[in-house]
């Protein structure tokens, strides 16, 4: 996996607000909630959702990061 959904957790913090508010906005789902925990891919169309509710850049959502950085961090549990 290449894409990390850090930048929504560190925009969220910033703006006092948590995942369960987003479902309660009804802007993503539980089960979308678990695939950003996981760090598993979700559609452009939620993190439009996200960016228009949010009134945010995508680079504040989701970020690139290259696949052996996420392999060493799985793999070493250090950064």
């Amino acid at each position: 996996m290449a894409i990390s959904y850090l930048p929504l957790e560190i925009l969220l913090i910033k703006r006092g607000l948590n995942r369960e508010r987003l479902i309660e906005a009804g802007v993503v789902s539980r089960p979308t909630v678990a695939k950003f925990r996981r760090g598993d891919y979700v559609s452009l169309e939620i993190i439009d959702r996200l960016c228009t509710h949010l009134d945010c850049r995508i680079d504040e959502v989701v970020a690139y990061v290259k696949e052996e950085v996420v392999e060493y961090v799985n793999n070493d549990g250090q950064s």
